[in-house]
C-alpha cells in the first residue's frame, strides 16, 4: 500500500513537474503611425519610368496584418511574444522578383522595416534601433529628384540589384537606384 501510494506521488509530481514555469504573454502592436506606413489597402497597379523614359508596371498587393509568436520554435518555452506586422508585395513588370515591404515590431518594442525579394535581398534603413519610426523619415535629393518626409532604404551587401529605395508612407516605393546607375520612379 506504501508502495502504491509513494509510485502515485512521483508519477503525480513527474507530470506536474514537466510542464512549462515560464507561463506568461507580452504583446508588441504597431502604433498607429506604422499600421499607415503601407497604404495598399487594395491591389494596386503603379507605373514606373526609368531614366530613358521607358515604362513599366507594377502590380502591388493588398496590406496584410497579422501577429506571429516570437517564441513559437522554442519547444520548452511557454512563454508567448506576439508581435504584429504590416506587409505588401511588389511585382514589377521588368523583373521576375517578389519584392516584399514589411513593418514589423520586435522584442522591447523596437521596430523594424525593410524591403527583401523572394532571391534574399534585403533593403533597410541603417541602423534602425527604434521604437519610433517615424523619427527615421528624412529629406533626400537622388539623381536630381528631391523626396521630403520618406524613409532611404540601402543595403550592406554589394551583390544587391539595388543601391537605394525611396520609400514614403503615400505611395509606397517612389524611386528605385540600381546598382548600374539607372533608376525608376513613379511616372507621375
Amino acid at each position: 500500500m506504501k508502495l502504491r501510494l509513494i509510485l502515485s506521488l512521483f508519477i503525480s509530481f513527474m507530470i506536474t513537474s514537466c510542464g512549462c514555469n515560464d507561463d506568461g504573454f507580452e504583446s508588441f502592436e504597431l502604433n498607429s503611425f506604422e499600421k499607415n506606413v503601407i497604404p495598399f489597402d487594395n491591389n494596386t497597379n503603379i507605373e514606373f519610368i526609368d531614366n530613358n523614359s521607358q515604362t513599366t508596371d507594377a502590380i502591388i498587393s493588398e496590406k496584410v496584418t497579422d501577429s506571429f509568436d516570437l517564441n513559437s520554435s522554442d519547444d520548452e518555452s511557454c512563454f508567448t511574444s506576439l508581435v504584429e506586422y504590416s506587409e505588401c508585395t511588389y511585382e514589377f513588370g521588368n523583373s521576375d522578383k517578389i519584392y516584399y515591404v514589411r513593418i514589423a515590431k520586435r522584442k522591447f518594442n523596437y521596430t523594424d522595416f525593410f524591403i527583401y525579394s523572394d532571391s534574399q535581398e534585403y533593403y533597410t534603413i541603417q541602423d534602425l534601433e527604434t521604437e519610433n519610426l517615424e523619427l527615421e523619415l528624412t529629406d533626400i535629393s537622388i539623381d536630381g529628384f528631391d523626396y521630403t518626409q520618406v524613409f532611404h532604404l540601402t543595403s550592406n551587401n554589394p551583390e544587391t540589384e539595388f543601391e537605394s529605395i525611396i520609400y514614403s508612407t503615400q505611395n509606397g516605393i517612389e524611386f528605385i537606384k540600381y546598382r548600374n546607375g539607372n533608376h525608376i520612379r513613379i511616372n507621375e
